[in-house]
């Protein structure tokens, strides 16, 4: 089977660099409060607060990690930890899948002390429960944007 040359109407657009593009895409009064949500998962302090994780992640949550492990409800709640978390999300953007789900997608920029992790992300969050709540998430190692 042969694939037809990409043309410039095929090839996928460029991601944004760096500083530019860094605000929020697509959001409507629906999806409002989504780019705050998704952030919460990546800093320390509400990341690590048990109370607000229980009630953000649906009760069947699930996370295919960067590293490709599969995480549970059980395994994405605080447990104590109180590590820093040093990450800032870029191009973010927001899909509206139907009135109760949307699609949160990200590259994300996780400072560690070893280096710095990219990846591709992409939320799932559902409002069925009559909150958005994070269905499902996935990471894919990418490299950083030029």
């Amino acid at each position: 089977m042969t694939h037809p040359t990409p043309t410039a109407a095929t090839k996928a657009p460029p991601l944004p660099r760096l500083g530019e593009g860094m605000g929020v895409g697509g959001t409507t009064p629906e999806t409002h409060d989504l780019p705050a949500l998704e952030r919460t998962l990546w800093q320390s302090e509400t990341r690590h607060d048990r109370a607000l994780m229980e009630a953000t992640f649906a009760p069947d949550v699930q996370e295919f990690g960067r590293s490709g492990r599969r995480y549970t409800r059980d395994d994405l709640l605080p447990t104590g930890e109180t590590d820093t978390i040093d990450a800032t999300l870029h191009a973010l953007t927001i899909t509206e899948i139907s009135p109760e789900i949307a699609l949160v997608t990200c590259i994300s920029e996780l400072r560690r002390p070893t280096g710095t992790e990219w990846a591709n992300r992409s939320s799932l969050w559902d409002r069925a429960s009559g909150r958005w709540q994070l269905r499902f998430h996935q990471g894919t190692p990418c490299e950083a944007p030029t």
